[in-house]
């Protein structure tokens, strides 16, 4: 009879806890950790979430007001779109870091760095016939000289 109780007791006593396996297995993961955007306003790049909990996304530096996210937290796996809201107009690209920290470990968080080039706008000449002829005239570039302003 001491020999049976032993072997149960040896027995539950070695038993795999299956559910905290599963959670330190689980682990968030991005498709993508770097995006580019050009440095025009509503530029649009995408990257996947993929994690069977909650989520959330904070964009660093607070002060990037130029990003925005489609969502700022969820739950499974989603596609993110991030997009730019104004056109970079300073000299030097520019960038932000998207963390996303799965719910109840920060420790686990996942960086993702957007990046935003410099917006180099186009210019046309609207003024139809400038220089005379039939048809329009376009500008194609311009250069500043060293005796212009």
């Amino acid at each position: 009879m001491m020999l049976g109780l032993a072997s149960l007791v040896t027995f539950t006593a070695c038993k795999k806890n299956d559910s905290v396996n599963e959670i330190v297995q689980e682990q968030l993961k991005v498709d993508s950790t770097t995006l580019n955007l050009s440095g025009k306003l509503n530029d649009i790049d995408s990257f996947t979430i993929q994690f069977p909990r909650t989520w959330t996304i904070t964009i660093t530096p607070a002060t990037s007001s130029w990003l925005k996210t489609t969502v700022s937290n969820g739950m499974g796996s989603t596609k993110i779109f991030v997009s730019n809201e104004e056109n970079n107009v300073s000299n030097s690209p520019r960038s932000a870091t998207l963390v996303i920290t799965p719910s109840g470990d920060a420790t686990k968080a996942v960086k993702v760095v957007v990046t935003q080039r410099v917006y180099t706008p186009v210019m046309t000449v609207l003024w139809s016939k400038l220089f005379g002829g039939t048809s329009d005239d376009y500008l194609q570039s311009v250069v500043k000289t060293e005796d212009g302003p």
